[in-house]
């Protein structure tokens, strides 16, 4: 753990009266321990807004930003979130370049002092901050000053390693600001010590809330009492500055504490309706006399439950009930016994974590008891009591959903003649886990703030808050624990962390989650042009684009429009043009910040310059591509008179049809776009008559596998526009000779028998069976012989040798069979 320091004592708690300074020494019988007057009237500020000003100085441990002061007013805006209280804070920035004081001045001031020119710090001090409040005869705060000792201590608003956090230190000062000492709750954010990094006492306990329901109640609000009296068991009289806590059974929380008055009375106030115990506990550590503004301080007695330390009474208070516990008899113990610190301090739910108690007379098989549901003493005889092991220490398992917040240990030890009790007000604090950011979506937007934004993570807790570097975003809506979304604040051109901190004050933090972008600047429209009938998908290039953007081409708005995550391209659809020509484009931002590319886009006619296939049957049927430029979805396309259908829109490049009949010959082919506007192909398209090809032979029927051989195809219906297929693969140089010849060259392809294809431009095709087989090409054969009539191979040929002619013969008779039983496959292609 960090070293602690000691918070800050209120420096100069004075109450204003013909110029006279009066320091605080009374204290009050009421609940938590509240600053009073010398007559013993409570502190309070009697307007319904209380001033604050924070110097524009800052702190010179956080330059470059205003998160300091973000801090502070979070800080501030914790104490106002207390259901039943009626705290308003009002900043007053008219006076934040004055030369800040500590003094009676009219300015509520928060500052840091850097060089101690206050004179509040004396030598190296150990004080962190401390708040001077002003007051009159009554208890009227009439102002109050919170200064930081910038001289002696860092601070940081990102938990830098050897800080001090700024918002954990403000909310403890402003409790003082408004009339609250120092506590004797180990966990609470009024204790009067501080670790470097500790979040925790951004959030309040319920100690705290009492005070602010009690002392600031809200109009028709209810609020519980427990009243009583701590006496000496030996002969009755009062104890004075006896500190008297409730805790609550219903959660096992610290609930609310008080300081007995010089006769013993105490009243614990702003409890909310339920059943408590109540015990008295000297404040012999952690928190002292010397922590807190009361005298006297009395700490010559064990501490003592209502009821007894065996059998503690149930106290049951209704909602705005008030309930006298009677006496509460005390005496010193037998021998040395006290509890002052546990560690670690806080455990998550869900851990199993060995606690390791400090104090005097701890001993092992001592019983320990830790309330509440959710908490279970490992080994011991119920879950919450179990018996304390080697060095003081026990193991404690936190369910899941165990309730979060302080619990009280209490540990008891057998004199002999009865239970001897010592407590640690809230001093284990049960925590939730701490929240997690993932991602920031979109992860940029304009620098006038604005843009509605999704944060993506785990542990995330209704009424979190979010900062956009340092400046809180507004609207913020948790929609499940790992989802919020918020409204950005304004920032600086660049890129800021994105925060998030729980009611419970802990914080996730995304480096560098958010960009905040200057204005849109646009490079590039791909493409650049398209037909005045619009629908064009478009891509724009270039920075800066924020979601939620707009983009004119001309004077009319694109539609579709999408903005990338990372601000570099826009994608839309384009309007309809007026005439053709180039236009401008405009990208604006949500901000209202734009860039113009002048010249950006042209609306132009449509342009056809080609179709494949160009030929087709009279009958209608072929399905064609139109390529050419401007296309726009809607058009129509003709073939002579007579309109294309199926008509697909493929791209402002290309068009696909299927053609209609037609009379045998060459027609023209027209594209109408959606506006009216015409191209046209003259002769683009030929019908041919729907004649069935049929392959006679192929010749040579062999050849390469690396292709390159010039084959005849004999048979009849050849067309102009035929296609020659190899094995499936597209002949090149075709040629036709006439209807009844065609030659081409063979495409590489795979050793073995292959079909060869005729395909006219009408669809229909011949097939010739394995008519042609590529072979690997060789170097050679060398002869070889032997006796007995073998047979010999010619080097390089394939003719079977005289000796043997009958084998020709009988290859020849299966072949012709073979190919008679096969026949030959003609007709449409499938």
């Amino acid at each position: 753990m960090h070293a602690r320091r000691p918070a800050p004592r209120p420096g100069r708690a004075a109450f204003i009266a013909a110029g006279a300074l009066t320091l605080l020494t009374a204290v009050s019988a009421t609940a938590y321990i509240r600053f009073v007057t010398s007559g013993g009237s409570g502190l309070y500020w009697s307007s319904n807004t209380i001033p604050y000003t924070i110097h524009a100085a800052g702190s010179d441990d956080v330059p470059g930003d205003d998160s300091e002061s973000t801090a502070i007013r979070l800080a501030f805006a914790r104490w106002e979130q207390i259901a039943g209280s009626n705290i308003h804070f009002a900043e007053d920035p008219s006076k934040a370049n004055d030369p800040p004081a500590s003094g009676l001045d009219g300015t509520s001031f928060v500052f840091f002092d850097e060089t101690n020119a206050t004179g509040l710090f004396t030598g190296a001090s150990q004080v962190v901050a401390l708040t001077t409040v002003m007051f009159d005869g009554a208890g009227r705060i009439v102002e109050a000053d919170l200064v930081f000792n910038g001289r002696d201590h860092s601070f940081s608003t990102d938990l830098s390693p050897g800080t001090f956090d700024v918002q954990s230190i403000a909310t403890h000062e402003i409790g003082h600001y408004l009339g609250l000492d120092h506590t004797g709750v180990y966990g609470a954010t009024m204790n009067p010590y501080a670790s470097l990094q500790d979040t925790k006492p951004r959030s309040l306990s319920r100690d705290e809330e009492a005070f602010a329901r009690a002392v600031y109640p809200a109009a028709g609000a209810s609020r519980s009492q427990i009243r009583g009296q701590v006496v000496w068991a030996g002969d009755g009289s009062g104890v004075g500055g006896a500190h008297v806590v409730a805790l609550d059974l219903a959660t096992g929380e610290t609930a609310a504490s008080a300081i007995t008055d010089s006769g013993g009375n105490f009243t614990i106030d702003g409890l909310l309706g339920g059943d408590y115990r109540v015990y008295a506990e000297p404040l012999d550590g952690p928190t002292t006399a010397a922590n807190v503004n009361v005298s006297p301080v009395e700490t010559g007695f064990g501490t003592r439950f209502v009821g007894g330390n065996a059998s503690p009474s149930t106290i049951s208070v209704a909602a705005g009930g008030s309930v006298s516990v009677g006496t509460l008899s005390v005496s010193p113990p037998t021998s040395a016994f006290n509890l002052t610190g546990v560690s670690p301090r806080a455990v998550r739910r869900g851990q199993t974590v060995q606690l390791y108690l400090m104090g005097t007379g701890l001993a092992s098989g001592q019983t320990v008891q830790l309330l509440g549901p959710g908490v279970t003493i490992v080994g011991g005889a119920s879950p919450n009591e179990g018996t304390l092991g080697s060095g003081a220490s026990f193991s404690v398992q936190i369910a899941a959903d165990a309730p979060t917040g302080l619990r009280d240990i209490v540990v008891l030890r057998d004199t002999g003649s009865g239970l001897e009790a010592v407590a640690l007000p809230g001093g284990l604090e049960i925590q939730a886990a701490a929240p997690r950011v993932d991602a920031v979506s979109p992860a940029l937007g304009g620098a006038t703030g604005g843009d509605t934004v999704t944060i993506s993570g785990a542990d995330f807790v209704d009424g979190a808050t979010v900062l956009f570097g340092d400046q809180p975003a507004s609207a913020v809506q948790w929609l499940d624990a790992g989802t919020l979304q918020a409204s950005t604040p304004a920032g600086a051109v660049g890129t800021v962390d994105v925060i998030v901190i729980n009611p419970d004050g802990q914080e996730a933090r995304r480096t560098g989650g958010f960009q905040y972008t200057g204005d849109p600047i646009l490079d590039t429209v791909d493409p650049d042009h398209g037909p005045l009938a619009g629908g064009v998908s478009l891509t724009l290039h270039g920075s800066q684009f924020v979601p939620g953007a707009s983009v004119l081409i001309g004077d009319s708005a694109a539609t579709s429009v999408s903005v990338a995550a990372d601000g570099r391209t826009i994608t839309c659809s384009t309007p309809a043009g007026v005439s053709a020509g180039p236009v401008d484009v405009v990208v604006v931002n949500p901000d209202g910040s734009s860039d113009t590319l002048a010249g950006g886009y042209t609306y132009a006619a449509p342009s056809l310059a080609a179709l494949d296939p160009a030929a087709g049957s009279t009958s209608g049927g072929a399905y064609v591509a139109l390529h050419g430029d401007n296309f726009a979805p809607g058009s129509t396309v003709y073939f002579g008179d007579n309109v294309a259908t199926g008509l697909e829109f493929v791209s402002q490049y290309e068009l696909r049809a299927t053609a209609p009949a037609g009379p045998e010959g060459a027609v023209d082919v027209t594209v109408v776009t959606p506006d009216g506007a015409v191209a046209t192909l003259p002769g683009g398209f030929t019908y041919v008559l729907a004649t069935q090809p049929v392959i006679d032979s192929v010749s040579p029927s062999s050849g390469s596998t690396a292709g390159g051989t010039t084959i005849r195809i004999l048979g009849s219906g050849f067309a102009a526009g035929a296609v020659v297929l190899v094995d499936g693969v597209t002949a090149s140089n075709v040629v036709l000779v006439s209807q009844g010849e065609i030659t081409a060259v063979t495409p590489p392809g795979s050793a073995g028998k292959v079909d060869v294809v005729v395909r006219n431009p009408s669809g229909l095709e011949a097939v010739g069976f394995d008519d042609f087989t590529y072979t690997t090409p060789s170097s050679g054969f060398g002869t070889s012989s032997g006796g007995g009539g073998g047979c010999s191979l010619a080097a390089g040929t394939d003719r079977l040798p005289a000796a043997a002619p009958w084998l020709l013969w009988v290859a020849v008779a299966l072949a012709l069979r073979w190919r008679l039983s096969r026949g030959r496959r003609i007709g449409a292609r499938p």
